[in-house]
């Protein structure tokens, strides 16, 4: 239901979630179009580093995903404590850089 879940986001504006979806359904190309864009307003200052790793984990990006969780975490992003209840880094609990990271929070 990739499609379905595609038009909602549309709809709602939140590009993070769009990106996730757009990688998760194999439109790669969407995803890195979001990507690209996430990560210019990042540079101009204009957005947070926590959103762009949704779309690093629709596109199965581990490292990447990691990386900008990294960011997030020198940088003081409060969206950070979901790291240990959001189901969307599920597929990163067992990781060893995942879980040094939430030691480091207090959250392990």
């Amino acid at each position: 239901m990739f499609d379905e879940a595609i038009v909602a986001l549309q709809k709602e504006g939140d590009e993070s979630y769009l990106g996730l979806a757009y990688g998760l359904a194999g439109k790669r190309n969407e995803a890195l179009g979001i990507l690209e864009k996430m990560k210019e307003q990042w540079k101009r200052g204009n957005s947070r580093a926590f959103p762009i790793t949704r779309v690093y984990i629709g596109m199965g990006q581990i490292d990447r995903v990691l990386e900008w969780l990294e960011k997030a975490y020198e940088m003081h992003e409060n969206r950070m404590v979901e790291l240990k209840v959001d189901p969307i880094f599920d597929s990163l609990r067992s990781h060893p850089r995942f879980r040094a990271l939430l030691k480091k929070m207090n959250l392990e």
